[in-house]
């Protein structure tokens, strides 16, 4: 029976040594993925308790924003490891976004549809210049137009949660907060996708 045991570790570990490169790779994946899904995962939460502190006129507001900001520099260090310097650009973006995402909330808080429009206008283009920006680090992974829908419906998704709160129409707060959530799903993974597939073997 002893025997019958050692065999079966034996064949097990036979099978182990030839597949551990696939193991590895399917491993930081993974990894890559489930890291990359916390990160937009923080940056909604921690957007979102920025944007109600903003219009209900909270004293946490400057907490939440200084920790949100911190999300773009953890982004920042995840894109260093893979393309160093190179990504500084879309960084900057990306941090730039959270900054107009402030001024949009306060806006809608104010209702001033004219100042409202003239910075969601800026978001727009901020988009779309991070968009550019992913395709010029990864042109076959990162395409431009896919990239660009992504982050133009987010924005689209996040107003909408932003404006059903502070209209307290709760239900389609909640609505557009699941598809705020979603559509920050899809980001992460179309990040962490696309550097798996630039850099297969860097996870070897």
């Amino acid at each position: 029976m002893l025997n019958i045991q050692a065999r079966h570790l034996f064949y097990y570990i036979i099978f182990l040594f030839f597949t551990i490169d696939i193991s590895a790779h399917d491993i930081g994946a993974e990894s890559s993925k489930d890291l990359w899904r916390k990160l937009w995962e923080d940056q909604i939460s921690w957007m979102r308790s920025a944007m109600v502190a903003k219009i209900d006129d909270s004293v946490g507001e400057k907490v939440y924003k200084e920790r949100l900001m911190k999300n773009s520099s953890d982004m920042n260090q995840e894109l260093l490891g893979s393309y160093g310097e190179e990504c500084a650009k879309l960084s900057s973006l990306i941090s730039e976004h959270l900054e107009i995402a402030d001024e949009v909330f306060k806006y809608v808080e104010a209702r001033d549809i004219r100042a409202l429009y003239y910075n969601y206008s800026i978001w727009h283009n901020n988009a779309q210049d991070i968009a550019q920006a992913m395709n010029r680090l990864n042109p076959n992974f990162w395409p431009t137009n896919d990239a660009e829908g992504m982050w133009k419906e987010l924005l689209e998704a996040l107003l909408a949660e932003a404006t059903a709160h502070e209209k307290g129409n709760f239900q389609e707060e909640v609505a557009a907060h699941d598809l705020v959530h979603n559509k920050a799903l899809e980001i992460a993974d179309f990040f962490s996708s696309g550097i798996t597939q630039q850099f297969p073997r860097s996870l070897e």
